[in-house]
């Protein structure tokens, strides 16, 4: 996925919940920096990350490889 397209639907999803990068940060063990930068889609997500944020979201994780 590309980073701003991850980035969009990050930030959307974060906001349909009605909670605030600090929130999630610590839903998930991270800083608010860290979401900021995912967000802006300037940093690089581990496949780890990117479990916990689906978690956190209320979303599957799911990985396809063709």
């Amino acid at each position: 996925m590309e980073s701003a397209v991850l980035a969009k639907n990050l930030k959307n999803a974060r906001k349909e919940l009605g909670l605030t990068q600090k929130e999630l940060g610590e839903r998930i063990g991270v800083t608010r920096q860290l979401i900021t930068r995912i967000e802006s889609g300037t940093q690089n997500v581990t496949i780890e990350t990117l479990q916990k944020l689906a978690a956190a979201l209320n979303y599957d994780f799911t990985i396809e490889l063709k």
